[in-house]
Order: C-alpha cells, then structure tokens, then sequence
C-alpha cells in the first residue's frame, strides 16, 4: 500500500499549515 498521493510532503504542508491557521484562530477567539 505505498500511496504516495495522500503522503506526499506537500500534502502534509498544507495540512500543518491549516492545522496551525486554526490554532491560531481558537486562540485569538478564547483570547
């Protein structure tokens, strides 16, 4: 099962990305 399509680096950027923009986001709103 070597999937590179849902494992590419890129993909995993995006996601931190997003994961950090609403980490952000709940902070700035609870703040």
């Amino acid at each position: 099962m070597k999937n590179k399509k849902y494992f590419n680096p890129g993909f995993i950027s995006i996601v931190i990305a997003l994961l950090i923009i609403l980490y952000g986001l709940i902070s700035y709103v609870l703040h």
